[in-house]
């Protein structure tokens, strides 16, 4: 479950919460895979993360759905684990469209418009054309008519305006997300806790604490791989946290120990969690009985 401290959001099988001040390859020998790793799109996850301008229809047939603004974003950076990507020195513009006839507007045809010009790209990561929290790219295979745009712009934009620019149209971004591509970077201490064992049948629970130090209000973003233990490695969150400006927020990780695990030659959870160019991880002993 994702949630911040004044709405519950849609869960996981597996409960990923998020408590918010603000409203706002490695592998393991021995042990084979089992039903215990991930089921779920780790895209599932969802986040108070940004404002949004929806509904734009268009009568040349484009329509703006959602407009995101994120410090970094998350993507795979191998086919199974989670990585992060950005910088302090820019952010990311992430527009969501469906258009009716895709040959007319190729990728290619949209820009961002503000200080300057700012091309389209669906090429972040590993990821193929997938962002966690936004699904998949605009005119990847089978999402041909609809999809995300992605628009790497300074941090901050000094600029009065900004808008989504396509062949004879724009769609102006309003002031809420202006607000946010305004914004200096912010800087966050990070705290990461898990238990040092537990036993088949418990549920592990980490949590990862952020807090703001910087002068202004920003969102902290952060992904969890897991390692073990029957899983060589497995993408399992990404965070996004809006944290107010000397202030705190917490998320939740739970994975339920289902299963026993005498056949595993190393019993072990290990959870990673990158953050900027940060990284830290927290390795969880598994008991037998």
């Amino acid at each position: 479950m994702s949630r911040t401290t004044s709405d519950m959001q849609r869960t996981r099988r597996r409960t990923l919460r998020a408590l918010g001040a603000t409203a706002l390859g490695a592998s393991i020998a021995g042990c084979p895979s089992r039903d215990d790793a991930p089921t779920d799109d780790p895209s599932d996850e969802e986040n108070d993360d940004s404002p949004t301008d929806e509904g734009d229809e268009r009568s040349d047939g484009v329509a703006v759905r959602n407009v995101a603004v994120r410090p970094e974003v998350v993507t795979l950076n191998t086919p199974d684990s989670y990585g992060v990507y950005g910088g302090r020195s820019n952010q990311y513009v992430i527009v969501e469209v469906a258009v009716d006839s895709p040959d007319e507007h190729p990728l290619g045809s949209f820009a961002v418009e503000a200080d300057g010009t700012y091309d389209a790209t669906t090429d972040i990561g590993d990821g193929g054309g997938f962002l966690a929290d936004f699904d998949t790219a605009y005119g990847n295979r089978g999402s041909e008519e609809s999809g995300w745009l992605a628009f790497s712009l300074p941090k901050p934009l000094e600029s009065e305006t900004a808008a989504l620019m396509w062949e004879g149209a724009s769609h102006e971004f309003d002031e809420a997300a202006l607000e946010r591509l305004r914004r200096p970077p912010a800087s966050f201490d990070v705290r990461f806790e898990a238990p040092g064992a537990v036993s088949p049948g418990e549920t592990v629970t980490a949590t990862v604490t952020v807090k703001n130090t910087g002068d202004v209000d920003g969102t902290f973003v952060g992904a969890l791989n897991r390692i073990g233990p029957n899983v060589a490695y497995a993408p399992e969150a990404a965070i996004v946290l809006d944290v107010l400006s000397g202030e705190s927020a917490s998320w939740e990780f739970e994975h339920d120990l289902e299963f026993r695990y005498e056949n595993c030659e190393d019993p072990r959870m290990r959870l990673h969690l990158l953050w900027s160019d940060e990284n830290v991880t927290r390795e969880v002993d598994v008991e037998s009985e």
